[in-house]
């Protein structure tokens, strides 16, 4: 005979069992507002501490250019310094060369008259030879000690020789109606040299 199990048997054991009750505890986190609020925290310290650097590194750097500057001064102001005094000692030196070759061929051409009394008198007649006159007489202005050089046979024609006393050894100047000439002799050397006449 077959045992049927009504569905009232066995209910009162189903319904005393069930599944335990789990309890699933998620890890506390933050609210998406707490962590927004802590990264711009952190991304502004970043950006302020990056702004704090910069502004140093700039400050410095001014300082640095600053000091080249300043120093680049210091060396342009020596170096002119410098540029002065050369460039004055330059012009003494060429003036103290040029004084030398001047008073050196001052002496020569000196002793070349004093050695050869003719020679003034050849002066006299070169430069004669470009005055012009319409009397044809010229005057020809010595100094005394050139003037006591000229030999007594000397040709004079168209000529009279005068002593200048403002005149030195070696000038020679020339007048006629028309025009002169002026032949000293210090500034004939300083046309040679190249210096001008004072």
């Amino acid at each position: 005979m077959e045992k049927i199990i009504s569905n009232n048997e066995g209910h009162d054991e189903l319904s005393e069992w069930s599944f335990p009750s789990v309890e699933v505890l998620a890890a506390e986190e933050n609210s998406p507002e707490e962590i927004s609020s802590e990264e711009n925290q952190i991304l502004e310290d970043q950006k302020n501490a990056a702004e704090t650097a910069i502004n140093q590194i700039n400050l410095e750097v001014e300082s640095i250019k600053s000091e080249f500057f300043r120093k680049i001064a210091i060396v342009n102001q020596i170096l002119k310094q410098l540029e002065d005094p050369i460039s004055i000692l330059d012009k003494e030196l060429t003036d103290i060369m040029q004084d030398i070759i001047k008073n050196a061929i001052k002496k020569i051409v000196l002793k070349e008259i004093q050695t050869d009394p003719k020679l003034m008198e050849k002066i006299i007649d070169e430069f004669s030879m470009m005055v012009q006159s319409q009397s044809g007489m010229i005057n020809v202005f010595l100094s005394e000690t050139d003037y006591n050089k000229i030999s007594a046979d000397y040709d004079q024609t168209n000529k009279v020789l005068k002593i200048n006393p403002s005149l030195s050894e070696g000038d020679v100047v020339i007048k006629s109606n028309l025009n002169e000439i002026r032949a000293i002799l210090d500034e004939r050397i300083n046309q040679v040299l190249g210096i001008k006449n004072g």
